[in-house]
């Protein structure tokens, strides 16, 4: 039987004269040849006593492992990732991979013109792989097959299905409105400063306080000044507000602020227009487009997460797109050949804040007094469409009156975009001010070029955008790091050419890092060649940083010492600075930094600075010693915090005004309706998260935490691992709120007391159990899915269940696979403190009709 099917497959060639030992010796078979439960097929095989000699071409083909030869003189191939060789020399008997090597003896090696025959035992020990070979069953496997490219690539294929289905971050089960209050929240932030020469006559301070008014945010702040001229004290007032349900105007505010436009200035007026109050992170998609060869695949990460993937086309081109972000989206592309070849590089795509999606409409208005002497009145009108998601277009026009000089019109105009992928253009043309074009070259996070050039008006007496006197401005910047693996070691240089009334100014500089362990150091050159009223100068300085971080092995005392020091020369080595600082954390909130030097024309200096960054305060103390003076200074910075719906009063470092608080209780939800009831268990070291924040919650079950930004969705959840009970389940996953500015809100957190289901599913014609099967447990209100799978013997137990009605169903894409059909169970969890059990389920199967499918 098995001669004829060998004969029949034509599996078998006459073999080589060199091999006539080893068909003597060796037994023609028909195996599976396994590769763990990735992949398998039938093979011609020969059987040596207890050895398998299995046929390395087909070994190969269903490992992925690429062939560059296979013939009666020699095989060779490659496994990536590495370029790893696997090379036979059927001559000598010689295998080898890597640094190791086996003499196969000429009876235990079989050649044929289209394939060689290799032991197991041979293959299993160079690759570091266990065969385990039954001959009852007829069946060579790969115990473990992760080694090998076809591991590597289901595996990766796997990470991105679990990542399309998990998807990101939280989902929130339920959404709070903030309630529009006429007054309410109270914020007072402090600041100190008093030298300690005169601390009464020369002392700086600043306060300000905070309220939710009509939904809005309500400032006033009072901070002392010392200018030629002014008041000792400079007061602003304002009222501002968002409104997210207005698409023409989404901020308003009256009072002191800001212009709106690319240069914003200070002024007392008002301000409107339509632009996110936060602007989101997210931009938009950009295609990343290249070439590889065909049967390529192709990810996309940023920061260590992967964001997309695409396979290469048959003519070995690629587009991948990718979500971006605004400012520098660096993208590591890792690509993977059909036998597990990898090929890593990197892309970036720097998006400026002045860039809007394509096809949105922004605008801003700002009329007022100006709170700067350069003028007594001031408007500004700006609008900005996306023209495409590569380009920007923006106008608008700012005036300035100014009393007894003449007043200043400057309508503008400017495009931002990208010519190419790494090629981004910004340019902006300013009536009676500037004109200004710039050009970036960002190919990767490697390599940035920058050339930015600025012509700018004459003519105009005492202009406020421009620099007075300036004519032309030229800057060239560069950025180069040579290996990725050499962390913080890079080159920089930059080269700027400035030209005046007076003369012109040529300045660059040089420089570089470079890292190993803790040590970073970080040459420069600096030079500048000045030309004014028919003389020149030339200044030339260079020098270095030192940074040395904390190292382990410097032991307990010193390891957590943080250490910098600056050396700079001018002209023929005359020392222009030397300085060392060092500083150490003791505990969370105190540090201490202690250094000193010398500097040309100030002599020897000293420096102390103790800083107490508290949960309550920060605190910064300094003293210090240069130019034979010796002087002083305390800095108190904080806030205080009135919560009215709670009558309470917390302490913060601040600065807090115009942010917002959530506070709340964490509780057993006994009675299921999702309100704390007296009598009720409050839930203690519970941690709650709100963002990015989380906090502990006390032996009250109360949490409380600041600077959440206000007027923007903010996701409230709790981490259910630190539930003292397995039993107990958050009634909701998260809870969003859009806190007011100003004043905490309050968000109490029901836990459900989850119970426990059990049951078996079976065949209803026998009994039979059902292993092995996908079932749905769906809750009949909210739709929400829990999906859990039968035992061998038809068990199924799941615990955690939040009270109300469910339905306990086979997955309806399981049902059609399998052809079966079952009545769900419609099950009532009851609330109970101690969990709920409800056991003895029965889900009967029956075999489906398929002339009913």
């Amino acid at each position: 039987m098995i001669a004829a099917a060998l004969l029949s497959l034509g599996a078998f060639a006459a073999p080589l004269p060199v091999q006539a030992v080893a068909r003597d010796t060796a037994q023609p078979v028909i195996l599976e040849l396994a590769i763990g439960r990735l992949a398998r097929a039938t093979v011609a095989a020969y059987r040596q006593g207890d050895e398998a000699l299995l046929p390395l071409g087909r070994f190969f083909d269903l490992s992925e492992i690429e062939v560059e030869r296979l013939g009666p003189d020699r095989v060779e191939a490659v496994l990536h990732p590495g370029e790893r060789r696997f090379v036979v020399d059927p001559t000598s008997g010689r295998v080898s991979f890597e640094r190791r090597e086996r003499i196969v003896a000429p009876e235990s090696m079989i050649v044929e013109p289209s394939e060689v025959y290799l032991p197991a035992t041979v293959i299993g020990a160079l690759l570091d792989l266990e065969w385990s070979v039954s001959w009852a069953d007829l069946v060579a496997t790969v115990v473990d097959p992760a080694r090998l490219p076809i591991a590597v690539r289901l595996t990766r294929e796997w990470q991105r299905r679990t990542r399309e289905l998990a998807g990101e971050g939280l989902v929130a089960e339920r959404t709070l409105e903030s309630d529009v209050r006429a007054v309410d929240g109270l914020v007072v932030d402090y600041s100190v400063l008093a030298p300690s020469g005169r601390p009464l006559d020369q002392a700086a301070y600043s306060t300000a306080l905070g309220l939710e008014l009509l939904g809005g945010s309500l400032t006033a702040a009072a901070q002392s000044q010392d200018q030629p001229g002014r008041s000792r004290i400079r007061t602003d007032f304002a009222w501002s507000g968002v409104f997210h349900d207005r698409p023409w105007i989404t901020q308003l505010r009256v009072g002191d602020g800001f212009s709106t436009g690319p240069r914003p200035r200070t002024l007392r007026g008002v301000s409107f227009g339509n632009a996110p109050f936060v602007r989101p992170n997210y931009f938009g998609t950009t295609a990343f487009s290249g070439n590889l060869d065909p049967g390529w695949t192709l990810e996309a990460y940023r920061g260590g997460r992967l964001i997309a993937f695409d396979s290469v086309n048959a003519l070995g081109e690629f587009a991948i797109d990718a979500p971006i972000q605004y400012g520098e989206n660096p993208v590591d592309f890792v690509a993977y050949g059909p036998f597990g070849e990898i090929r890593r590089f990197n892309r970036t795509l720097r998006v400026d804040a002045d860039r809007i999606p394509a096809g949105s409409f922004e605008y801003g208005v700002a009329a007022g007094a100006c709170r700067a002497q350069l003028c007594r009145a001031t408007v500004n009108l700006d609008a900005r469409y996306g023209l495409s998601p590569r380009w920007t277009v923006r106008g608008g026009l700012d005036q300035f009156w100014r009393g007894g000089m003449s007043d200043l019109f400057h309508p503008y105009v400017g495009v931002a975009g990208h010519l190419t992928s790494v090629v981004s253009v910004d340019a902006e043309l300013v009536a009676n001010a500037v004109a200004r074009a710039t050009v970036r070259y960002d190919p990767s996070t490697d390599l940035a070029l920058t050339g930015e050039v600025l012509r700018f008006a004459r003519g105009v007496t005492d202009p406020i955008l421009t620099p007075d006197g300036r004519r032309s401005q030229a800057t060239v910047t560069a950025f180069y790091r040579p290996d990725r693996d050499w962390g913080a070691t890079y080159l920089e240089a930059s080269v700027d050419r400035i030209s005046t009334d007076a003369g012109s100014f040529l300045s660059g500089r040089f420089g570089g890092s470079w890292q190993r362990g803790e040590l970073q150091l970080l040459p420069s050159v600096r030079w500048q060649h000045d030309r004014a009223a028919g003389r020149s100068a030339d200044r030339i300085s260079y020098g270095t940083g030192m940074f040395l971080l904390p190292s382990p092995r410097l032991g307990p005392l010193l390891s957590g010492i943080t250490s910098r020091a600056t050396l700079e020369f001018e002209g023929a080595l005359v020392p222009k600075t030397l300085t060392a600082f060092a500083s150490r954390s003791f505990g969370r909130h105190l540090r201490l930094e202690l250094g000193g030097g010398w500097l040309r024309g100030q002599g020897a200096l000293f420096s102390l600075t103790l800083a107490a960054n508290l949960p309550t305060v920060r605190s910064y103390t300094t003293a210090s010693h240069s130019a034979g003076r010796t002087s002083a200074s305390q800095l108190l910075q904080g806030s205080v915090l009135y919560d009215p719906s709670r009558s309470r009063v917390s302490l913060g470092a601040g600065p807090s005004i115009d942010r917002s608080g959530v506070t709340g209780r964490v509780f057993l939800d006994a009675n299921g309706n999702e309100r704390f009831d007296p009598g009720e268990q409050l839930l203690s070291a519970v941690r709650v998260s709100v963002g990015m924040q989380t906090r502990i919650s006390d032996a009250d079950g109360t949490y409380r935490l600041w600077n959440v930004t206000p007027h923007e969705p903010a996701l409230v959840a709790i981490d259910s691992t630190t539930l003292a009970s397995p039993l107990w389940v958050p009634t909701y996953r998260a809870i969003q709120i859009r806190p007011a500015p100003n004043r905490y809100e309050v968000v109490d957190i029901p836990v459900a007391p989850g119970g426990v289901i059990e049951g078996r599913a079976v065949f209803a014609a026998d009994s039979a159990p059902v292993g092995g099967l996908a079932l749905e447990l769906v809750h009949v209100t909210s739709g929400a899915t829990r999906t859990l799978v039968t035992f061998r013997d038809g068990a199924f137990y799941s615990i955690g269940i939040k009270p109300g009605d469910y339905l306990l169903r086979v997955e309806e894409r399981v049902a059609r696979r399998l052809q079966v059909g079952a009545e769900p169970i419609r099950i009532t969890m009851p609330s109970s403190p101690d969990g709920a059990t409800i056991a003895d389920l029965v889900l009967l199967l029956r075999q489906a009709d398929p002339q009913s499918r």
